[in-house]
Formats: C-alpha cells, structure tokens, sequence
C-alpha cells in the first residue's frame, strides 16, 4: 500500500537517485542525451540539500521510496515517481500532497513536448494559462516549458 510522508534528510539520496532516473526515462528525445547521460549523483545530492528546505514529499511502498514531489511558496517544481513504479497511484497522491500543502492552489512548469506529463495535471486539474518559457542553461536546449495552474 502506497503512504505519503514529509521527506527527511535521510531521504535524500533516494530521492536525488530517482530524480535522475526520471529524468532520463521521461525526458529522453526531448533533452539532449548527452546533458541526460551526463546527470550526476552527487550533484544532485547536493541540489536536493539545498531543496529539502521547502515542503517535499515522498510516496513508499512497503517503507521503500518510489516518489517525490516538492513545493515551495505555492509552485510545484518536483512530482516524479520511479518509472517502475508509475501508474501505481503514487503520482496523484504526491501532487495531492503538494496542492494540499500550498492552500489548494499551485503552479507548476512542465515541458511541452512532456505529453504524458501534461494530461496527467490535466486530468488532475490543472490548466495551461497561457505562459512559456525556455531554459537552455538547465535543460540543455531550447526546450519549452508551459506553466500549468490549479483552477
């Protein structure tokens, strides 16, 4: 049975393991491969330190980490779950935790060519306002980014 809970500082390795798994499944022929080939550990250990501050939370499934999600101030910048483990529910549940902790309204950014990504906050609710934009420095490319609100 999936079970959500605030993260903790012991969780970040998982968490910052699952975050580049992620990326490479999900965002692979949107994101060059090289700038998803060259996604390092401890790097990203050392984000999510930094990250932690704000309210992240992870979904496990018999106590073992499969997902995580993250907002600070209203925005959602993190809802991923291990892609051996999508579809299981986890998903909803962290974007739950993360809208509930926000007021029951947040934003978030999610790539365009991210169809899978995008009907699934659709289908939970959110809506493309309007707003894009690119982040080539992060991304590795030109990659467009749509921001998606609560209704």
């Amino acid at each position: 049975m999936i079970a959500i809970r605030r993260a903790t500082a012991d969780d970040i390795e998982t968490i910052a393991t699952i975050h580049i798994a992620c990326w490479r499944a999900a965002y692979r022929g949107i994101l060059p491969d090289a700038h998803l080939d060259a996604l390092d550990l401890d790097e990203r250990i050392g984000r999510w330190r930094k990250w932690i501050d704000a309210d992240v939370f992870v979904a496990t499934d018999d106590d073992r980490i499969i997902g995580f999600s993250r907002v600070k101030d209203g925005e959602i910048s993190h809802v991923y779950v291990d892609p051996n483990h999508q579809r299981s529910g986890a998903g909803r549940l962290l974007l739950r935790a993360v809208v509930d902790a926000s007021g029951g309204h947040a934003s978030l950014w999610v790539l365009e060519d991210n169809h899978r990504a995008r009907a699934f906050y659709e289908a939970q609710g959110f809506v493309h306002d309007g707003r894009r934009k690119t982040d080539p420095h992060f991304l590795g490319n030109d990659a467009a980014e749509l921001h998606y609100t609560t209704s």
